[in-house]
């Protein structure tokens, strides 16, 4: 129970969560006050090894596990409201859905695209898709804390579409790093703009820039030692 949850919790000498956005969900469940704030991190990718736009398919990913309730909703939302706008524009992208275990509703919603929507299912190597896309969009309507999935995409200097509750744990700056957006047109809108090369360049770099800044493994265990000194 809650109660249980907080009485256990406030007896902790230091609860540590992943995003400032936590922090103020579990303030707003809770009245603690040990909890702090400890990012984790993504692999920060040898700029040898990024491919710029020319050199990008026409392709727009979404991953995660496909059987999660979030990315199931955010993949039918994608499928069924956004992804007919984008391909109204751009009648030869390609959706890529990357991910464990898709449940059938993915697949029923794709069927009407034929070779415009793959979905893989599980893979050995995230990265290949992630690195030759030319977009990743992350259209979770739930908040369900850091995004891993925009983080890797930051890293690999994929511009990056994604919702208020996309962003939330993530806490970047709407149009410089990232889009942020929630409507289906205006989501659509940022892709089609990113397939077209329009800001590409700049939110590559930036958005790349920001995850090596506030996303490193060596920064995130500088702010776990910090925390831990601070027990002492």
């Amino acid at each position: 129970s809650a109660r249980y949850e907080e009485k256990v919790l406030g007896k902790i000498a230091k609860v540590l969560l992943l995003s400032e956005a936590d922090i103020v969900d579990m303030k707003e469940k809770f009245s603690l006050g040990n909890l702090a704030c400890t990012p984790y991190g993504v692999e920060q990718i040898d700029p040898s090894k990024l491919v710029p736009f020319e050199g990008r398919e026409n392709s727009i990913i979404f991953s995660g596990n496909m059987f999660h309730p979030p990315n199931v909703d955010a993949a039918i939302f994608l499928l069924e409201d956004i992804f007919p706008l984008i391909i109204k524009q751009h009648p030869y992208a390609k959706l890529w859905i990357v991910g464990a275990n898709p449940v059938r509703r993915i697949y029923k919603s794709a069927e009407k695209y034929g070779e415009n929507v793959v979905i893989t299912g599980r893979v050995d190597d995230i990265a290949r898709y992630i690195g030759h896309s030319t977009v990743s969009i992350c259209p979770v309507r739930l908040k369900i804390g850091v995004q891993t999935k925009v983080l890797e995409a930051l890293s690999w200097a994929t511009p990056v579409v994604t919702t208020s509750a996309g962003n939330s744990g993530i806490n970047a700056e709407p149009g410089q790093h990232l889009w942020v957006e929630d409507s289906p047109g205006m989501l659509a809108k940022r892709v089609c703009d990113l397939l077209a090369g329009r800001d590409w360049s700049r939110l590559s770099t930036q958005g790349r820039q920001f995850a090596l800044d506030n996303f490193s493994w060596e920064g995130s265990v500088e702010r776990l030692q910090q925390q831990l000194n601070s027990l002492e």
